[in-house]
């Protein structure tokens, strides 16, 4: 039985490749399948509609503190408003640009795309409400259309709200 399946989401694979309708199968913190019905899971999460992508790899050091606007909305911005509002990079050429090209700089082999036996960084969103309306007078703004996020199969983002989970991890190079 897998721990998660994302069931009938547009998978994109964060390698610049258009999303198909798919379920998600997660184990242990790993993709262990993407296709159709990949079995029982202990928990199912219905994604029609919504975009299932790999985790966003950030690649700011926040140096300019907590309180700034890029810590909350530096991808919900950047897919809202430059992906779908004007049209400057299609879909899947952003997904992959803030995941796998990301992540090949710095290394970890099995992150920053979907694929059987990646780690389980997977964000799910709403293509269509994805934003950010925090300002620099108050950034601190959780971002909209971002209904899960789960760092290795950890689940810190559900249903929109924050849980409380710290369970994802600075990578190096």
């Amino acid at each position: 039985m897998h721990d998660l399946i994302l069931r009938a989401g547009t998978v994109h694979d964060g390698f610049g490749s258009a999303g198909r309708t798919a379920d998600v199968a997660v184990s242990g913190g790993r993709i262990v399948a993407i296709g159709r019905e990949p079995g029982p899971a202990a928990r199912v999460i219905d994604a029609d509609g919504l975009i299932v992508a790999p985790g966003f790899v950030d690649p700011h050091s926040h140096s300019v503190g907590p309180n700034h606007t890029r810590t909350f909305g530096t991808f919900p911005v950047f897919l809202g408003t430059y992906v779908r509002e004007r049209g400057v990079v299609p879909m899947p050429e952003a997904i992959r640009k803030v995941t796998s090209a990301t992540a090949a700089q710095f290394g970890p082999a099995d992150r920053g795309w979907l694929g059987t036996g990646a780690v389980a960084d997977v964000c799910v969103f709403d293509p269509v409400a994805i934003r950010h309306d925090g300002t620099y007078e108050v950034p601190d703004v959780a971002p909209v259309g971002v209904t899960h996020v789960f760092p290795a199969g950890h689940p810190v983002v559900e249903g929109g709200e924050f849980t409380g989970g710290r369970h994802g991890r600075v990578l190096r190079r």
